[in-house]
């Protein structure tokens, strides 16, 4: 179990499952644009539960939001001219990843799933900088949480997680470095800003009001995604080389489409020369996003609308997730459902 431990760690801190690497496509590809984890053989299914929670955690705090649009946008500029914003991609990889590293790490930490012996190797061989974040975060959660009269979630961290994200993701479009300056100025103040609170619900305005951002925008997501499949279809057009099959579910996923994480076993995470699907993880309760996604943009575009028979076409396949599951893949090299998505897909944007 030792070596699987080993294991859990060193893929969780691979640097290529974040990063962005420029001038590389082959590796260039984040797992928040990909929804493709590799990880180092694991036997224990603990063990990849708790691996699945920590990388969920990465992807849930990316979704629908402009950070990550433009991060899709810089890859496919990427592979149809060659160019990136250097300044944007070299942020997300020095600001953006360690925080989102914080976040991840702290979920998996105080998960039931984590066995206490991979816990202890966390603590005693992590990035010890990464480790101050998360043990700082901790100390602000736990304080928010502790301050409030009546807390009726279950789970509130998971809720303050969703809350920072959001605000950081709103911060960091333009200027990553600047999203993380506001992390850090929102561990070392937030205490002294914190007067109380009456319940969980008012934990939202609090957010807003300390970044100074509105956190109410799930109709404004909705909209945005309108521009943004104006821009996935134009690369479409000039994707001969198919570069978007690799990110079919990171595209996907803007439209409120419920796409799977897809964890790969690989004999080397840098390199790797065998790599087979070992699990799937479909997230629940995701499906009613796409009826979100369709009932707002028939009210804004009407049902003509390029972008409303998208979603409706989405919503027709949604089915194909549920029924897969996952299990036709396990040990297989390829996602089926991934190849079948992307030629669908495809077929309907060039139609």
């Amino acid at each position: 179990m030792l070596d699987e431990f080993e294991a859990c760690l060193k893929s969780s801190l691979n640097r290529f499952h974040l990063y962005y690497a420029m001038g590389d496509l082959a590796v260039a590809r984040p797992i928040v644009l990909t929804y493709s984890v590799f990880n180092l053989p694991l036997s224990s299914d603990i063990l990849k539960v708790s691996v699945a929670g920590h990388e969920y955690v990465h992807i849930s705090s990316f979704v629908y939001s402009r950070l990550k649009r433009r991060l899709l946008l810089e890859y496919m500029g990427e592979a149809l001219k060659g160019r990136v914003d250097e300044g944007f991609v070299s942020g997300f990889n020095r600001f953006v990843v360690l925080f989102s590293e914080s976040l991840a790490y702290l979920a998996q930490v105080r998960s039931p799933n984590t066995p206490l012996g991979l816990l202890s190797l966390i603590l005693r061989k992590g990035d010890r900088f990464l480790l101050d974040l998360v043990f700082r975060l901790d100390h602000v959660f736990t304080y928010i949480i502790s301050r409030t009269r009546r807390v009726g979630l279950f789970y509130p961290y998971s809720y303050l997680y969703s809350l920072l994200a959001r605000s950081m993701c709103k911060l960091g479009f333009d200027e990553p470095g600047r999203m993380f300056d506001s992390f850090m100025d929102f561990l070392e103040r937030c205490e002294g800003e914190v007067a109380g609170f009456d319940s969980e619900s008012e934990w939202e305005g609090f957010f807003e009001e300390f970044f100074g951002v509105s956190l109410v925008d799930d109709v404004d997501s909705v909209v945005s995604g309108r521009e943004f499949f104006s821009q996935v279809r134009e690369f479409v057009v000039s994707d001969d080389e198919g570069v978007l099959a690799g990110c079919v579910f990171g595209v996907l996923s803007e439209f409120g489409f419920p796409c799977p994480i897809v964890f790969y076993s690989v004999d080397d995470l840098m390199k790797p020369k065998r790599k087979v699907i070992d699990a799937c993880f479909v997230p629940s309760g995701e499906c009613g996003d796409l009826d979100y996604f369709l009932e707002v943009s028939v009210e804004r575009f009407g049902r003509s609308d390029d972008y409303t028979r998208l979603i409706g076409f989405l919503n027709g396949l949604r089915g194909r997730v549920y029924s897969c599951r996952g299990d036709r893949c396990i040990g297989r090299q390829r996602c089926e459902l991934m190849d079948e998505l992307y030629s669908r897909l495809r077929s309907f944007l060039l139609g």
